[in-house]
Formats: C-alpha cells, structure tokens, sequence
C-alpha cells in the first residue's frame, strides 16, 4: 500500500511505491512522490524531502498559481516549472466557471477530459514521462504536484500506474485518497467562503472543487475511448510512449 509523507506544512505528499501491478511486481519506494501545494515548506519539511531523496520537484500549476505561491523549493533540489494549461486550475480559478451558469461537477468532468483533448496536456505529460525515464539513479526521486494535489497530480499519477500495468481499480483508488489528506484546505477553505460575497448557490458548489470522484478520472478514461479507443493507443498516439520505453519505465520503477 502507499506510504503517507507526514510534513508539517504540506498535504496530500504521498509516496506512489507499494502498490503491486497484474502481473505481481511491486512499484520502488522512494522514486516518485506526489503533493499539494508546496509553498509553505518549513524547514524542516524542506530537509526531510532532501533526505526522502528528492531531487527534482515537477510544479504543474499555472504561471499565475505558481507566482501567487511559489514553491519553497529545498537547497539541492531542482524545480521545473511545467504548466498542464495556461489557465488557473485552482479552486479559485474553477470558482470563476461557476457565475458561467455551470455546475462544479460539470467543470470538474470537462477538466478530465481536457487531458485527453488538450495538445498542451499532451505536451506536458509527455515532458513529465522523458523525466521519469532519467530518474535511474538510486535512492533519488521526483516530487510532482499541483495546488491541492489532485487534478493534474492526479491524472500524472493515473498515467504512471497506466504504465506500470496496475489494475483500473488500483488506480481509482489511488486517485481517491486524495479525500482523506485535504483535511486542513478544505477546512480553510470553508472559513474563506465565509467572507466572500457571493450567491449561496455559488458558495454551496465551492466544496466540490477539494474533492475526488470516481466520475471525474472515470471521464478522462472515457474520453480516450471515445479519442483514441483505448487506453494504450492514447499512451502511444498522444504521449508519444513506445513500447521500449514503456519496458523502461518498468526496470526504474518495478521490482
């Protein structure tokens, strides 16, 4: 099962090594982890990320997230700024969608689509996949996240399990974990609505955008099959994955 990374100053940090794929192989500890924001490091949280192994920290959020709160990046870590669109994909910037007479849900489920449609996601992820494929050294790692480490992190980690020939259901459930580690940002988010002056329909959907749900991930695999017509030629035709570099993946990530 995952390993929970307890930080002081950060959530939704967990370790994507423990799960096992079909075939019975293990995914290694220590090589790739996945977060929310992580602009509040302490210090103590920036030296235990160094000590984890950490050396590459992949940021998928917007410039304008990414200016807003910049990652507290650890000395000895590099950061590499790959936004999944150019838009904000925060909670604060969905929240605009909904004076546009749309539901949370329904902008949630055209999100996950948009990775399957958009020729910037598609970009992105591949970037992502050519940085899992030079993380060969030993005891090294790479952190990827976005604002709550859901969304964008999310799918990232979808597609690496894709990859690793983990079962669907693994994967769905690793996707909703994700429930049980924003405990503290939606509290705080709660707290903030509070003093926004907005419509109470409107205020009432702002939860949503701190959740997981099977729906959502389920439409990105949806729309590669209505795409692509299946999750492997999405993974080939899309992202450009061979299948030499799949097999490469494996004996990085597999043991």
């Amino acid at each position: 099962m995952q390993i929970q990374l307890n930080l002081h100053n950060a959530e939704n940090v967990r370790d994507m090594g423990g799960y096992q794929n079909r075939f019975g192989r293990t995914i290694r500890s220590k090589k790739l982890i996945r977060s929310a924001d992580l602009s509040q490091l302490s210090t103590e949280d920036q030296e235990f990320l160094y000590q984890y192994g950490v050396r590459k920290i992949i940021d998928f959020r917007s410039k304008e997230e990414r200016e807003a709160k910049p990652d507290a990046t650890p000395c000895g870590i590099t950061n590499y700024f790959l936004p999944v669109f150019d838009t904000s994909a925060s909670p604060q910037g969905l929240m605009t969608q909904l004076q546009q007479n749309k539901t949370a849900d329904e902008i949630m489920i055209d999100l996950y689509r948009n990775f399957i449609t958009s020729p910037q996601a598609h970009a992105t992820y591949r970037i992502y996949l050519d940085m899992l494929l030079k993380n060969e050294q030993p005891d090294q790692s790479i952190l990827f996240h976005c604002t709550a480490g859901k969304d964008r992190t999310g799918f990232a980690a979808a597609l690496f399990l894709l990859l690793m020939d983990v079962e669907k259901e693994t994967i769905f459930e690793d996707y909703l974990q994700t429930n049980k580690h924003l405990t503290a940002s939606l509290s705080q988010m709660k707290e903030q609505v509070k003093e926004l002056t907005l419509p109470d329909a409107i205020i009432k959907e702002l939860p949503v955008f701190f959740e997981a749900k099977s729906e959502y991930l389920a439409a990105s695999f949806e729309q590669m099959e209505k795409t692509y017509g299946s999750t492997e030629r999405f993974l080939s035709e899309a992202l450009q994955v061979t299948p030499a570099e799949k097999n490469e993946l494996q004996l990085i990530y597999l043991v």
